[in-house]
């Protein structure tokens, strides 16, 4: 499990159960066409009684195993996210070239940092010259 502070590959998660998964908030599991993906630890949602602690917790348990759910579109968005960003990096860099070899190659140092920053932000970085 990668940190708050990498950047996720999404190309690392490999040979898990494929998607859809559906979430079942009466048992607390997350389950698939190919059988039960894994269940949500409902523990804390009873008292010593077993009964149900509070609303807060089972919306908690509820809002987990949705997001457990979605596991398996939100990696093929994110993988779509990407490449979308390098066919604009690519086309960036086109433009970015046409326009050189339109005005003699002679780029001007307010495109350059245009360009510079717009590669930046689609490689999810500050621009160099800040």
């Amino acid at each position: 499990m990668k940190s708050d502070s990498q950047p996720l590959d999404p190309d690392a998660f490999q040979g898990f159960t494929p998607g859809p998964w559906s979430a079942q908030h009466a048992t607390g599991e997350v389950e698939s066409d190919e059988g039960r993906i894994c269940e949500v630890d409902q523990h804390d949602l009873y008292d010593d009684n077993g009964e149900r602690e509070d609303a807060e917790s089972d919306a908690r348990m509820c809002a987990n195993v949705e997001l457990i759910a979605a596991a398996p579109a939100l990696l093929a968005e994110c993988k779509r996210q990407r490449e979308e960003i390098a066919r604009l990096r690519d086309a960036l860099d086109a433009a970015f070239f046409a326009i050189g070899r339109a005005g003699g190659n002679t780029l001007t140092s307010p495109h350059r940092a245009a360009w510079e920053t717009a590669r930046a932000a689609l490689a999810g970085e500050a621009p160099a010259h800040e």
